[in-house]
């Protein structure tokens, strides 16, 4: 009984490190897609050729990039296979939500121009409110399904509620 009981408390663990691995992986998963949206505005133009021609800038290594994203990518999906093997069907759901939301802000980092500040770019400010809502719902989730206290609390710090407020 108290192996088997042992194993349940294991099992719980593991996936609520899941969870944890889930919302914080996709969380820098979204701040390098805005490094990505601003690089698209330094990276570009006559500066980024001349840059190239004199040597002062190496061109853009796509394999650099492609290895800079999975590192973090591998991580998040297998934290989201983990939930999806283990995880209710509400946790499942939710994280698939943050998991979309993820790559809605990817989306639209990638189709912002890169020259205007993050607050005049309507898509990707729309995207980041629901991905920051999605991570608020999962987490919510996993304090109820693991009996965290205080289960019903306030993620969003004063400025996250702000953007929040703005979604309105």
């Amino acid at each position: 009984m108290q192996a088997w009981l042992a194993r349940i408390r294991e099992d719980r663990a593991a996936l609520q490190r899941s969870y944890v691995a889930l919302l914080a992986l996709s969380l820098r998963l979204a701040q390098k897609a805005e490094v990505l949206r601003r690089q698209k505005h330094f990276r570009s133009g006559l500066r980024e050729a001349s840059n190239l021609l004199w040597g002062s800038q190496k061109p853009l290594d796509l394999m650099e990039l492609h290895d800079w994203l999975t590192a973090d990518m591998a991580a998040l999906e297998a934290a989201w296979a983990e939930v999806w093997v283990s995880g209710d069907a509400e946790g499942i759901r939710l994280s698939n939500d943050v998991v979309d939301g993820f790559s809605n802000v990817m989306e639209a980092a990638m189709q912002t121009s890169g020259k205007r500040d993050m607050q005049d770019e309507d898509d990707l400010m729309q995207a980041l409110r629901q991905f920051a809502e999605a991570r608020r719902l999962l987490a919510l989730h996993v304090r109820r399904v693991m009996k965290a206290r205080p289960r019903e609390v306030e993620l969003f710090t004063d400025a996250s509620a702000a953007v929040q407020q703005g979604a309105g």
